[in-house]
């Protein structure tokens, strides 16, 4: 392992989860690169060292829907513990990424020796789960305009003149991958949220002008 690799390894936060990345062996992947695809075979988890992923399913047709991001000293994958399971979502990089890859074989052995390695497994499946229980429900009963809103305030920090903004430059195509709707549906509400004065584009960010945005439009 090259000494910047080692370091980066090194600076995970999560002590567990940098124990797992002891047995594990670097990749380097460019920015633009699926990691992989829906229906792969799921052979290992990943561990980013450096960098971001997005997390997405799409349909035949190429439509994209982005589920989550996960970022440095974060993993993805780890569902491929249990035997024969398949991936569920697709990995791109946003970044460029250094990934430390671990085998199902090899994270097997570690959680029957480590109980803090098992812990941290079990933790993470279990949050997800409920992550994935919510994204459910908010396509079930709340309509695009509320999913907006609610992607828009979690995204939103404050900022020292009161407003808050998405430190991100996202588009409406973007945000409309995230919630799952057509990109026209997404600037139909962006024209009522600015034309309402709740929102404003300033080179490229958004700015959320008031505390919360209206619980419907």
């Amino acid at each position: 392992m090259k000494e910047s690799d080692a370091a980066l390894v090194a600076a995970i936060p999560d002590q567990a989860l940098r124990r797992i990345a002891g047995y594990g062996v670097i990749r380097h992947v460019k920015k633009g690169e699926v990691v992989f695809t829906e229906g792969d075979p799921g052979d290992g988890m990943f561990i980013i060292a450096q960098g971001k992923v997005e997390i997405y399913v799409s349909d035949e047709q190429g439509q994209k829907m982005i589920i989550a991001s996960r970022v440095t000293g974060e993993c993805f994958g780890e569902m491929s513990l249990e035997f024969g399971q398949r991936r569920t979502a697709s990995i791109a990089c946003v970044e460029p990424c250094v990934f430390v890859v671990v085998t199902r074989k090899t994270l097997l052995e570690v959680v029957q020796s480590d109980a803090d390695v098992a812990m941290f497994l079990i933790s993470t499946l279990i949050r997800r789960a409920r992550l994935a229980t919510e994204l459910a429900r908010d396509l079930a009963l709340l309509d695009v305009y509320q999913r907006v809103a609610k992607v828009l305030q979690g995204w939103a920090k404050p900022s020292p003149d009161g407003t808050r903004w998405v430190e991100e430059r996202i588009s409406q195509a973007e945000i409309a991958r995230h919630v799952g709707a057509a990109r026209d549906s997404v600037n139909k509400v962006f024209k009522a949220l600015i034309e309402g004065s709740y929102l404003r584009i300033d080179d490229g960010r958004i700015v959320l002008l008031q505390g919360t945005l209206p619980s419907a439009f």
